[in-house]
């Protein structure tokens, strides 16, 4: 039995891998500035001003990306609810 070495493949960069990277590069960052932040600041407030920079970051590509029906999306999702709700009453 003969066993032979392998080489990566060099070739490409498939975009997935650069978006993998970019998470995981993302992630330690956010773990490293939230443990350095644990000397100063409490719990609470850490977690709050993580989720208030989450939400900015992740409402910038919602944005570029969104489709609304005619109209405001969460009123038409209400309207909806009521209209269903209103077809099993009758």
């Amino acid at each position: 039995m003969v066993l032979r070495r392998r080489r990566p493949a060099t070739s490409e960069i498939n975009p997935g891998q650069l978006i993998a990277l970019g998470a995981a590069i993302g992630f330690s960052i956010s773990m490293i500035l939230a443990k350095s932040l644990t000397r100063t600041e409490s719990a609470l407030s850490i977690l709050f001003w993580m989720i208030v920079v989450q939400m900015v970051v992740g409402l910038l590509p919602t944005l570029y990306v969104w489709i609304a029906r005619d109209g405001d999306p969460l009123t038409n999702a209400a309207f909806d609810q009521a209209r269903a709700t209103d077809a099993v009453r009758e």
